[in-house]
């Protein structure tokens, strides 16, 4: 597991984890998007616990002693398809709020 925390003002309403949390969930499922098990606040911080994916690409640089070219292409696709995968998302996004706007009560 892996836990991040920041410290937040009380006076905002929409924080930087808590849109976090929000698009990880949003974005749940995909084998490169941890899966987020909790977010919080409390009075001048946040959290956020989510899954831990594996090494960070500095663990890995100190046992190796190097990346090599197969691995460093891994992470590169992974990142090009969480990039199309958010922007499916965001697209989602837009039409559903574009939606909510046009039908009115």
């Amino acid at each position: 597991m892996a836990l991040k925390k920041s410290r937040v003002s009380l006076n905002l309403k929409r924080t930087a984890l808590d849109y976090e949390a929000m698009v990880l969930r949003l974005l749940a499922g995909h084998r490169s998007i941890p899966t987020v098990f909790a977010y919080g606040r409390l009075t001048h911080f946040e959290y956020i616990a989510m899954e831990l994916l594996g090494p960070s690409l500095g663990e890995v640089f100190q046992e190796q002693g190097k990346l090599t070219l197969t691995f460093v292409l891994d992470i590169a696709d992974q990142m090009v398809r969480v990039c199309l995968l958010a922007e499916y998302a965001q697209r989602l996004m837009y039409a559903s709020a574009a939606l909510r706007v046009g039908t009115r009560s």
